[in-house]
């Protein structure tokens, strides 16, 4: 996987590492004018909701024109993987460390004890 340079995981976590956010122009007003940075990172949110809206509603319609962001898409076939994965779980194929974590992963409540309260983590 590593020697393909035309593999598109490999792409798209350069793009991810690539980003800089200080180049962004929302990032920049932030920067000048530091008491608009709450109605800018609503724009921002409200922005990417509608992106996601569009592409869930129509995708042939908006799928061509709307890239998915680099970071989401890694995150969305990851979690695609995980899924596969916890589908199928009589079937390794192999032992990586995604599969060592969902085998240690538990659906029962787990019990964590701190040093001020007894917490319950139900997954």
């Amino acid at each position: 996987m590593q020697n393909d340079i035309d593999n598109m995981f490999l792409h798209k976590a350069q793009l991810t590492v690539d980003m800089n956010p200080e180049n962004l122009p929302s990032v920049k007003i932030g920067n000048l004018f530091p008491f608009l940075i709450p109605f800018v990172m609503c724009i921002i949110i409200i922005r990417e909701m509608l992106i996601y809206l569009f592409r869930k509603i129509a995708p042939a319609w908006f799928l061509p024109q709307i890239e998915e962001l680099a970071p989401f898409w890694i995150l969305n076939r990851v979690g695609q993987v995980i899924d596969k994965r916890t589908v199928n779980e009589n079937q390794t194929n192999s032992v990586d460390l995604l599969q060592l974590m969902l085998d240690a992963s538990t659906k029962d409540a787990v019990k964590v004890r701190n040093h001020i309260d007894i917490f319950f983590i139900v997954k």
